[in-house]
């Protein structure tokens, strides 16, 4: 087999995308230069620390001195990078090769050769404060195949719409799924094969099936005769390579691989497949998710991100036999595993089934951090008619546990933490293997006995069963300068010293000693650090000549925004009476390093405390909403000036109480109702009302019971199409109904997106108003 992995399928799937947008123009991170080292050829190393939100990388760098007599900086190429940071890790081709993607480009690692070659770059060294902002195409959420020899990417058509792509990482042939697909940043709606043959799709509520590898074949069934039904891809599973599990309303359906074509070209007469069972509730594909055993006969059902359920489809004793808990807390995201029984004679254990469901669920605190618990089901019962014989019991987790991944062969389970990467035995759940000689960024199985290990420092490849941990590049610059020689580039990081090898773009292994201190200047040149208050970098490094009539240049050119900015808007959250969302608003908000405004409500302050001061301590700008809830044009009421200035006076103290903090003078009242009166009213208490903001969410009613917007790919497209300069985008924390809160979420980072590429910058509501 040819193991050269192919660059056209990642120039064209990585590099043609345009790059999406998600910070403040206002709140951007800045570059700072650090540890020069000047050899006597004119080469240059120094590092760059480069923040991306909630994460930190210092990349290393060579460029030579050569600066041209009009040149506007000191060099006449780009720096060449030389570290590479693993901030998303993915095996390819069953662990042949390694990606890598992060804010500087796509990179392949192959283990045969022991390369590791750029696929697309993007300049992190020449970002202005927009672009900077920008979350980089090559980190748009992935779907690749179990084997690796497949890859579907979303390549963006406009700042809200993208195309669904599949490609062969062998060939780098591909094929268009979807024209128009309304993505998300994390999502991305497909379903492979344990075997990786067939692909599930969604498109337009409707699921389709693809074999890749007769993906290109001029005989390729048209796709209307590949449809499998109605539906999201939260419809359906795979319960095995040859089984499909598919749930429609309260009906389940077992699907098997080889009937595909049949079921989709007979399905007047045949029907969707077979039906195995029925739910005792309504399973909605748009907020719920279920998970199937490789039986396909028992499921374990999350409805609304809150309740839990398991089926046992194969006992008869009960119609609504099933384990249940519901979660308290506000949920990220959940996964499941199937994984073996402890007790042989367990009341899940049979002869066609002897996995237990472990379900792993990442969650907001009301601070709004992402933690995570993890539920194993257990026989603590005694089996009556009248009572499930299983429950759910928690698993002890290490502080900081996320990111769980099974091994290929589902025998240990992997999962990080701030300091350690743990590898557990998921039956027995104790820790087999702990790597923690540094801090984990990310990783990825490259089989069932190693692991890719993307730590702060360096990317190993973790050998279970030798205990070894190869280091196959450096992550970070670590401490570095020229060689005894001058010509060799050294680095020394907890794992040792490495020499840089020019021919592989890795690091070795070696135990030559610097032998030498960094030095900023050679008989030619000097390097100069300057602070800076603003711009794009926090100091620069500038060159000055010492021959000639001498002179100094900045060695990389500060530059600004090529793109006009139309103006500015403020994108700001309504915390009203539920606070459904805040938690992922605000870790989304504080791993990109954003502030927002927040309008915040008496009711929402007395009801979730802890989430105000959660908001205050994030240094978000608080603004008022009145102390209730109240229609303030409500006829039950007669609302009169002392009114409004208590109310608000009120909302203010109760505030102040709670945080120790002082709200902006700026008000907007409760369902967007007010008039004249109440504007002249808040103003007499000196408050400035926010009127008319564009609100995604609007109902007709103050209850909100006639909600019929959410925020939508579509909704957002309307928002930009009729945005302009001074508005204020108005979303709930929380609200009545899934029409509120199930998509926020899932779009605010495509919104911003979405607004900053029509032009605007993003501030908060104050510095549009005052």
């Amino acid at each position: 087999m040819n193991n050269t992995f192919k660059r056209p399928l990642f120039f064209r799937i990585f590099l043609h995308i345009s790059c999406l947008f998600f910070g403040f123009s206002a709140s951007y991170a800045q570059i700072s230069f650090d540890d020069a080292d000047l050899n006597g050829a004119d080469g240059l190393l120094f590092s760059a620390g480069i923040q991306s939100g909630s994460i930190l990388r210092k990349n290393l760098y060579a460029a030579v001195l050569d600066a041209r007599p009009d040149a506007r900086e000191a060099l006449r190429e780009t720096p060449r990078l030389l570290t590479c940071f693993p901030q998303k890790l993915e095996s390819l081709q069953n662990g042949k090769f390694l990606q890598i993607r992060n804010t500087d480009g796509v990179f392949i690692y192959s283990v045969n050769s022991g390369t590791l070659t750029p696929i697309s770059t993007t300049d992190s060294l020449y970002p202005s404060p927009a672009v900077f902002a920008r979350f980089r195409s090559n980190l748009i959420e992935t779907s690749i195949s179990p084997d690796g020899n497949w890859i579907c990417v979303c390549r963006k058509t406009d700042s809200v719409f993208a195309s669904l792509v599949l490609a062969s990482t062998k060939t780098g042939k591909e094929i268009v799924l979807i024209d128009r697909l309304g993505f998300s940043l994390s999502n991305i709606p497909v379903l492979w094969s344990p075997d990786s043959r067939v692909l599930i799709y969604e498109k337009n509520n409707r699921l389709y099936f693809i074999e890749p590898e007769n993906a290109f074949d001029p005989a390729l069934a048209e796709e209307r005769f590949r449809s499998l039904g109605e539906g999201s891809i939260a419809s359906i599973r795979w319960a095995d390579e040859k089984k499909l599990i598919y749930i429609r309303d309260n009906s389940i359906f077992t699907i098997f691989s080889h009937e595909l074509y049949t079921r989709s070209l007979y399905s007047a007469m045949l029907g969707t497949g077979k039906i195995t069972g029925r739910l005792p509730l309504f399973f909605n594909d748009r907020e719920d998710l279920f998970w199937a055993d490789n039986s396909g006969t028992r499921l374990v059902i999350v409805q609304r991100g809150k309740n839990i359920f398991y089926f046992d489809l194969t006992d008869k004793s009960s119609a609504y036999n099933a384990a249940f808990f519901s979660l308290q807390s506000s949920p990220a995201d959940f996964s499941v595993f199937w994984i073996p029984s402890n007790n042989e004679k367990s009341a899940v254990h049979t002869e066609t089934a002897n996995t237990i469901p472990l379900v792993w669920t990442e969650y907001f605190s009301v601070e709004g951090t992402r933690k995570s618990a993890a539920y194993v089901l257990s026989n603590v019962l005694p089996k009556s008619d009248s009572v499930s014989s299983v429950r759910f019991l928690a698993r002890t987790l290490p502080e900081g546990a996320a990111n769980p991944a099974m091994s290929p062969d589902n025998t240990k389970i992997a999962f990080c933490t701030e300091d350690a990467l743990y590898v557990y035995n998921p039956r027995s759940w104790a820790a087999e293997h702990v790597f923690s000689d540094e801090k984990i960024v990310s990783f990825c199985w490259k089989n069932s006995s190693s692991l890719y290990a993307g730590g702060n420092e360096s990317v190993r490849l973790w050998n279970l069963a030798e205990n070894t941990k190869k280091v196959l590049f450096l992550s970070c610059a670590g401490d570095f300068m020229w060689a005894s020689d001058g010509v060799s580039i050294i680095s020394k990081i907890k794992a040792g010293n490495f020499l840089y090898s020019p021919d592989t773009n890795t690091w070795q292994l070696s135990d030559i000693e610097p032998g030498r201190s960094r030095q900023n200047m050679n008989s030619r040149w000097r390097i100069i650090s300057e602070n800076r208050v603003s711009g794009t970098y926090k100091n620069l490094f500038f060159v000055r000549s010492l021959k000639g009539p001498g002179k100094t240049l900045p060695l990389l050119a500060d530059i600004s925004d090529p793109k006009k900015a139309k103006g500015a808007v403020a994108l700001a959250f309504e915390a009203f009476d539920n606070n459904e969302s805040t938690a992922c608003i605000l870790d989304m908000l504080r791993g990109r390093g954003l502030s927002a405004t927040f309008f915040i409500n008496g009711e929402f302050l007395r009801r979730f405390p802890d989430t105000v001061q959660a908001i205050a301590a994030d240094k978000h700008e608080c603004v008022s909403s009145f102390y209730t809830t109240v229609d303030l044009l409500s006829d039950d009421f007669i609302i009169d000036e002392n009114f409004i200035r208590r109310g608000l006076a009120r909302n203010e103290d109760e505030f102040y109480a709670l945080t120790q903090q002082d709200l902006k003078l700026l008000w907007y009242p409760p369902y967007g109702r007010f008039s004249e009166f109440i504007e002249k009213a808040g103003a007499a208490a000196g408050y400035k009302m926010i009127k008319n903001p564009i609100r995604p969410h609007t109902s007709g009613t103050p209850d909100g019971s006639s909600c019929t917007d959410v925020l939508s790919s579509e909704s957002i497209a309307r928002i930009c199409a009729d945005l302009k300069a001074g508005d204020v985008i108005l979303l709930p924390c929380g609200g009545k109904g899934s029409c509120f809160s199930s998509r926020i979420c899932d779009k605010i980072d495509v919104l911003i997106n979405a607004v900053l590429e029509s032009g605007y910058t993003l501030l908060p509501v104050s510095a549009l108003v005052y």
